[in-house]
């Protein structure tokens, strides 16, 4: 598709014709390409369910195919609805998980100002030797740190980690639900039979593309091979040797013939006329 269209493209450089073919050719293939991405669009989002209901490859595609052709619009509309649906919900499960974190802060003091002392004293201790032999002792204080200012930003981190994967997880099993549910509803309002039609048609055209590029590429060979023979022939070919003239016999006139050019008699290099006819040699 992105090879005819830039072919087409193309057709509208030329002077004065090519202006005339941009005004239909331009509107064209943007119509083509909103098609084809609202069509992408469907299918896509429609694949996954259809592999999810037990369904092989070749008929999955062909069930999305027909539905991508006969039901895009309802289809396009109600996935807009689940997505802003999912995205509700993970607005209402994030508020949630903020105001639980927020409230485990309140008497925990892990996530509040308690945990940021802790790592910073950690931070310190580390920095403490390097401290001491580059100042001369003036952050030489002694700490110890103990096994719970290891475990506390730890069990912190955990805690957050399990937020974002409910508000990441809970939205996204609304999604894949409703997308099983759509294509479990619009499977069974179109005919399927529709979208074998479709695909066995391209798949017939592409392989009839196919073939002729391969029986053109096939003559094409050919017909540079028979050139490179001729060639190799023409080339191997010996050339006749130029006719030798007869030589001369110091007076201007040809070699003696050997036989009467009148009536073929044989002549003798004397002769200066035959002795059968009288023809001058």
């Amino acid at each position: 598709m992105i090879i005819v269209e830039v072919i087409l493209v193309e057709f509208c450089r030329i002077p004065v014709l090519g202006g005339i073919l941009s005004l239909a050719v331009f509107p064209g293939i943007f119509l083509a390409n909103i098609v084809f991405v609202m069509l992408f669009f469907v299918m896509f989002n429609l694949t996954g369910p259809a592999l999810w209901f037990g369904e092989t490859i070749s008929g999955a595609f062909r069930h999305v195919v027909a539905v991508a052709r006969r039901r895009p619009g309802p289809v396009i509309f109600l996935l807009f609805s689940l997505a802003a649906l999912a995205a509700l919900i993970g607005l209402f499960v994030f508020a949630v998980a903020a105001y639980v974190l927020t409230l485990m802060a309140g008497y925990v003091g892990l996530l509040g100002s308690q945990l940021l002392g802790v790592i910073t004293e950690f931070m310190q201790s580390l920095v403490n030797p390097f401290a001491v032999a580059a100042m001369g002792g003036a952050f030489a204080y002694p700490y110890h740190v103990t096994l719970n200012d290891h475990l506390y930003p730890v069990s912190a981190l955990l805690t957050v980690a399990c937020s974002v994967v409910l508000v990441i997880a809970i939205p996204n099993n609304v999604l894949m639900l409703g997308l099983a549910y759509l294509y479990d509803v619009n499977t069974k309002l179109v005919d399927s039979d529709d979208g074998s039609v479709f695909v066995d048609g391209v798949m017939s055209r592409v392989s009839q593309v196919a073939e002729r590029t391969r029986q053109a590429a096939e003559q094409a060979r050919q017909a540079a091979r028979e050139a490179s023979r001729r060639a190799a022939a023409k080339r191997t070919e010996t050339p006749r040797p130029p006719e030798q003239a007869e030589p001369n016999n110091g007076e201007g006139s040809m070699a003696h013939p050997a036989f009467c050019r009148g009536c073929g008699a044989s002549l003798s290099p004397d002769d200066k006329f035959c002795g059968e006819c009288g023809r001058p040699v």
